[in-house]
């Protein structure tokens, strides 16, 4: 699987507004139609929050200092939170993100068990090549360089 996560600007109240345009709204709403089936309480249930998990993801590698240029290859992985009040787990929702030098997409949808109190999931990795560039820059920015015998990456 392998949705895009489209996007179009429409005139809203107080400027433009971004919303995804139909045709990746349906398909990534039939996506998830199929995996939840009627849950809806633990789970991902509406095309326009696996949006918000894009634009989430996209903050958070800004924030991180990871330039537009480098964040190809990039995955999140989310799942909800569960339930906080009694002892059974609850049916929800994986979601799997990725990032190319175009955009988003949805590559991945699974149904999953969350437990009692199980905090929210939400893990941005990214590819060895931009960690590898994040080190030289953060190096860079000491007035230090990477040696030529040290890993940029961990093995």
């Amino acid at each position: 699987m392998k949705i895009k996560i489209e996007t179009e600007k429409k005139p809203g109240a107080g400027g433009e507004i971004t919303w995804l345009t139909a045709s990746s709204r349906a398909a990534i709403q039939a996506a998830l139609n199929a995996v939840n089936g009627r849950a809806e309480a633990f789970t991902v249930c509406r095309a326009n929050r696996v949006y918000e998990l894009s634009l989430r993801a996209e903050d958070y590698l800004e924030d991180n200092v990871v330039p537009e240029r480098d964040r190809a290859g990039a995955t999140v992985t989310f799942r909800p939170r569960g339930p906080a009040y009694n002892k059974y787990s609850g049916i929800s929702t994986t979601v799997t993100l990725s990032r190319t030098a175009s955009g988003w997409y949805l590559t991945d949808v699974t149904r999953a068990k969350v437990y009692p109190r199980a905090a929210e999931r939400f893990i941005v990795t990214i590819s060895d090549r931009t960690a590898a560039n994040l080190v030289k820059r953060t190096l860079k920015a000491f007035g230090r360089e990477l040696q030529s015998d040290q890993q940029p990456v961990a093995p």
